[in-house]
């Protein structure tokens, strides 16, 4: 089983390296704003390394969402015609829209006045952005994994992402009072929870999946096996024998 830092590497070895750059900022100035309680610096510094952490993780798991449904899902579908033997259903991943896969990459379409299609960024909000992100993971991956979006540490993390829009773009003030301080460190102990929960469950989803793949392709008759050797060796489908 890969611990976190091993699987973040393994399958996104550019984005993951971001990630654990963000989280290792998050953790030494939650250490210090600890310790300065009362530095304006150090307040200002968690908060927005929070979220840089957290974003740089909505994003690396989006682009993973769309990586697993383009390359994983259709390769195993055309697989199973190529070799005349069905998938088993828990291989097989939920049909994503097209409009929904642009999303999970930041994009959104529109027609121009001329009849082409015109892509652009979007932005949606924090809240949006995170609730959809994790929506798209679980229809993915088939994870029984749901946020507790009822517990009062959801409402602190959102409330810290307007704190941290204010001090990023001020206008009037950038203190964080130590009232405001509290709330965003429970927003903070709120998704910490939240990533572990999320990456036990991923784990225990992917040695499931990797463990029915092998299952599966062990049953095949030797003749489609080597079918799917040469595929492999030709680079033209993921290494099922490596997983």
């Amino acid at each position: 089983m890969l611990n976190d830092q091993q699987a973040q590497l393994r399958f996104h070895p550019r984005s993951g390296t971001v990630l654990l750059a963000a989280q290792d900022d998050c953790k030494r100035s939650a250490k210090y704003v600890s310790k300065f309680n009362n530095s304006q610096f150090w307040k200002r510094s968690f908060t927005r390394n929070l979220f840089v952490w957290i974003e740089a993780w909505l994003h690396l798991v989006k682009v993973d969402a769309f990586n697993h449904h383009q390359q994983n899902a259709r390769v195993l579908y055309l697989l199973s015609h190529l070799i005349d033997r069905k998938v088993p259903k828990q291989l097989l991943t939920e049909v994503i829209p097209l409009t929904e896969l642009h999303l999970l990459l930041d994009q959104r379409v529109d027609i121009k006045d001329n009849g082409h299609c015109k892509v652009s960024d979007s932005y949606p909000t924090f809240e949006r952005n995170f609730r959809f992100a994790m929506r798209m993971l679980t229809r993915v991956y088939g994870l029984s994994f749901e946020p507790e979006y009822s517990a009062p540490g959801w409402t602190s993390l959102i409330i810290a992402s307007t704190i941290r829009n204010r001090i990023t773009h001020p206008k009037e003030r950038m203190d964080i009072t130590s009232g405001e301080l509290d709330t965003i460190i429970q927003g903070h102990k709120w998704f910490q929870t939240l990533f572990a929960s999320y990456h036990d469950s991923e784990n225990r989803r992917r040695a499931e999946f990797e463990e029915s793949l092998k299952q599966w392709f062990f049953s095949l008759p030797d003749n489609k096996k080597v079918a799917i050797w040469q595929l492999q060796q030709k680079g033209l489908l993921f290494n099922i024998l490596s997983m």
